[in-house]
């Protein structure tokens, strides 16, 4: 089941971030990242609030440099 409703990847001055929302606690979404292989390739995981009308808790990850976006094919098992 996946935890994950909306997920946008993108790249800022060379950086690549994504942005997840989900109605599971971190601690939960931690876990999903770990078992898919991608909490390692995770630089930093902030929590964001900007967009939070609807519900639902917003996380920010930035991507180590050695990331690619392909690297991220298993996000959209979150």
């Amino acid at each position: 089941m996946n935890v994950v409703s909306e997920i946008w990847t993108w790249t800022e001055g060379g950086k690549l971030y994504s942005r997840l929302t989900t109605n599971v606690p971190g601690r939960r979404l931690l876990a999903k990242l770990s078992a898919l292989g991608l909490l390692n390739r995770a630089e930093t995981i902030h929590a964001y609030f900007d967009d939070r009308v609807y519900g639902g808790n917003g996380f920010e990850i930035l991507w180590k440099e050695c990331t690619q976006m392909t690297d991220l094919e298993n996000l959209a098992r979150l």
